[in-house]
């Protein structure tokens, strides 16, 4: 599936495929859901700890941990996926779909994106506080919602 075409569920949530124009809609978001634009200033684009570190897409493995380029932590794809080396952390991420919908842990990295958006299956990940024991669940929704 192509981006824009993701992206249309979630401005069908938040009430935006009906508005004209992109300011509109921009305007319109700021307007009805402050609260989640602050939520997502305040985000912090990596969080790391001793063993993992949990970004949106990935990082660039040629970079330290500490060295990544924001663009990568939102946007990388192929050279992060394709990277199959030691990491000094385990990467924590999604942005890109897995091709069967489950949870896809890998020695490096563990792929959480299960296509919510078309498959109604939403991934969490927990992990205890001494980093131990890691615990996926991916459950398919009983009925798919259209607010955010």
């Amino acid at each position: 599936m192509a981006d824009a075409d993701r992206r249309l569920p979630t401005m069908e949530s938040y009430g935006l495929l009906s508005v004209g124009n992109i300011r509109d809609a921009a305007r319109m978001f700021r307007t009805n859901h402050p609260h989640h634009l602050q939520a997502l200033k305040d985000a912090s684009p990596i969080i790391v700890d001793d063993r993992f570190a949990y970004v949106h897409a990935g990082i660039d493995p040629t970079r330290s941990i500490g060295d990544q380029a924001p663009k990568d932590l939102m946007m990388i794809r192929d050279r992060f996926l394709d990277y199959e080396g030691q990491l000094s952390h385990i990467i924590v991420h999604g942005h890109t779909p897995t091709s069967d919908s489950m949870p896809d842990p890998k020695t490096c990295r563990i792929a959480i994106d299960t296509g919510a958006y078309a498959s109604g299956r939403l991934t969490c990940l927990a992990v205890s506080a001494d980093s131990c024991l890691l615990r996926l669940r991916a459950e398919a929704s009983r009925s798919r919602g259209t607010g955010p």
